[in-house]
């Protein structure tokens, strides 16, 4: 689960993109506009709107994108051939090994590339993939699909804010003043304090940041009795568990909203304000939920498969994220005909695969560390063999033998004995290079 956010407002460049912002501020009014329209339509305008795109979409990439082209002539289609959504199950996903074979193919001949601004994904689970996005409108257009999540947290994007992600800098100042951008990968005992003043001088009306980091964040504020007035928390980045949401809700006594999106533009998704699930924009592309069969778990999995309508210059059709979520078939008390998801899982790769190989979802591990003892800053598992798995923890003070074995014995009724877990103390737990802190590092090859 890549993080535009970061890559669009929080780089080195944000005053840059800001003034991008300045000068397509036509392109994110009118964007905007739509958006608060578009958001109250029926299922029959949605879909309505979605096909109309999609044909465009199609007859683009078939006339200006060499990998379609061919594609299209591989199969024998024409775009309008695809009379239906349905009808896209004609073509074969795109993935991301496609995407890196056939990497130049994807760019479409009638976008210059002088005007074109090349990004990568976060690489959280392999070797980041590079794409090109339209100089100015890409972030407009981006900007006006963030602030809509925003403002359900009755938040907007230009006012005071935090960002906890993995920045160089253990702290700095950007976008005008208005960022304080605070590293994920600098949240030392030593530093924790003065993140914390810095964040009571600034005054901000919102933190953005990685789930991961903001419990180390809440975490501190507990076990020191402080408090922080805060509009909102929006987690994005990483997969939040419920025991974070609550969690979060309670030591920060705000809403704790949610998003979704990727570096690839295919697909966006935010928490409204009834505070449940996540509504995938139809506006931004088409999202299919490809159900999941070869796991364990006790709710519905579907991969998350998108195609965006917001990238004419490196279109993705059928873009299978690697993503999962869970599935819900409930309406959402806000009234909006959005297609909802109950959350998302994160990356296939986020699997403990037992003795017998079978495939089991981290959902919820957390919490069996957690009930077992408040003597746990972070933890991480590591797996290299099947049936197999180390748990690194480091530790806030002593953990006991009695916790050590609770440790133990809630991981082998949860795995129902198919794990043998070890565990081991350490200094620091490994962070991705965009400084996430990933549950689980998985080592063997999940096809899935």
């Amino acid at each position: 689960m890549s993080n535009p956010f970061h890559q669009f407002w929080s780089a080195n460049s944000i005053s840059g993109d800001a003034v991008k912002i300045f000068l397509y501020h036509r392109t994110y009014t009118k964007k905007r506009r739509f958006l608060e329209q578009s958001q109250w339509w029926s299922k029959g305008q949605i879909e309505e709107y979605q096909l109309e795109q999609l044909h465009l979409l199609l007859r683009h990439a078939y006339d200006n994108v060499p990998y379609y082209t061919k594609l299209f002539d591989t199969l024998g289609l024409r775009p309008r051939d695809i009379l239906d959504i349905k009808d896209l199950q004609q073509l074969p996903y795109t993935t991301k090994k496609i995407l890196r074979d056939n990497w130049q193919d994807f760019r479409a001949k009638n976008y210059p590339i002088a005007k074109l601004d090349y990004i990568t994904t976060g690489g959280s689970t392999a070797i980041p993939l590079g794409i090109y996005v339209e100089r100015g409108p890409a972030q407009a257009t981006y900007t006006a699909y963030l602030q809509q999540v925003l403002q359900w947290s009755k938040c907007h994007f230009m006012h005071k804010q935090i960002h906890l992600m993995g920045f160089d800098k253990p702290w700095s100042y950007r976008g005008f003043g208005r960022v304080l951008a605070l590293s994920s990968f600098s949240m030392t005992s030593e530093n924790l304090p003065v993140y914390i003043r810095k964040i009571v001088k600034f005054s901000p009306e919102f933190i953005l940041g990685f789930p991961s980091a903001l419990t180390i964040l809440a975490r501190h504020l507990q076990e020191n009795n402080l408090h922080l007035k805060i509009k909102a928390i929006v987690p994005s980045g990483e997969t939040i568990e419920e025991w974070q949401r609550d969690f979060f809700k309670e030591t920060f006594s705000c809403p704790v909203g949610g998003l979704y999106a990727h570096n690839e533009l295919a697909v966006f998704a935010g928490t409204c304000e009834e505070g449940y699930g996540y509504h995938l924009f139809p506006e931004y592309g088409i999202t299919e939920l490809i159900q999941e069969t070869n796991t364990s778990h006790d709710k519905d999995l579907a991969h998350i498969v998108a195609t965006g309508f917001n990238n004419y210059a490196f279109p993705l059709i059928r873009y299978k994220t690697e993503d999962l979520c869970i599935t819900t078939q409930r309406q959402c008390a806000c009234g909006r005909s959005h297609l909802l998801i109950e959350n998302i899982i994160g990356r296939v790769q986020q699997f403990i695969v037992t003795k017998s190989n079978r495939l089991i979802p981290l959902t919820g591990f957390y919490g069996l560390v957690a009930k077992c003892t408040q003597h746990v800053k972070e933890c991480q598992l590591l797996q290299e063999k099947e049936g197999e798995a180390q748990l690194f923890i480091v530790p806030e003070g002593s953990i006991t033998k009695e916790e050590e074995a609770c440790i133990l014995q809630s991981f082998a009724n949860k795995f129902r004995d198919e794990i043998c877990l070890q565990l081991c103390y350490v200094d620091s737990l490994h962070r991705t290079p965009s400084g996430k802190t990933p549950f689980l590092i998985q080592k063997l090859p999940i096809t899935n």
